[in-house]
């Protein structure tokens, strides 16, 4: 979900600089974003605002790793005495 909000809030950033204020451009990205992502959760405008903010903060700092369990099925299992 991290690796989700941090893309999300790329593809914001870029975008939204273009928007022109009083655009609108949160509340319809909000709305288009429910409606082409039925089951996720968290889509509002401020939570999108949020996603922005949380790239633009962390960008220069953190990179994105695929999650502990790929990492732990390439471990061999005969390491721990299984």
């Amino acid at each position: 979900m991290l690796s989700f909000y941090f893309e999300l809030g790329k593809e914001i950033s870029y975008t939204s600089f273009k928007a022109e204020y009083g655009s609108k451009f949160y509340d319809n990205l909000s709305k288009e974003l429910i409606k082409n992502l039925p089951n996720v959760t968290g889509l509002s405008p401020v939570n999108i605002r949020y996603m922005e903010r949380f790239y633009l903060l962390y960008k220069d700092k953190i990179q994105i790793f695929p999650q502990l369990v790929e990492e732990l099925f390439s471990i061999p299992s005969t390491k721990f005495g299984y």
